[in-house]
């Protein structure tokens, strides 16, 4: 077996030693954690780039998350039920 050594720091960021550290980083900026993962989130399911024409999108997307405590289905559902999705 090989050792893991979990240490690691964030670019310009704050550093952690381990998992329970990093947890406590992304908890502390969970707005901008749901953003970034809503902007992959609809890369991902509209096969393309993430462009200033997906910011109202992404708004409502992560204030619909933020309303169910950032559940992971609220932000698919919130995807799947846009009209972007179904256009695409």
């Amino acid at each position: 077996t090989w050792p893991v050594d979990p240490a690691a720091a964030f670019h310009k960021g704050p550093k952690f030693k381990d998992y329970f550290e990093l947890r406590e980083i992304i908890v502390s900026k969970s707005d901008d954690f749901a953003r970034g993962f809503t902007e992959a989130l609809i890369e991902y399911a509209l096969g393309r780039p993430f462009s200033f024409r997906d910011d109202a999108l992404a708004i409502n997307i992560v204030d619909q998350a933020r309303a169910k405590d950032y559940a992971l289905r609220e932000f698919i559902h919130a995807l799947v039920a846009s009209d972007a999705f179904h256009s695409k």
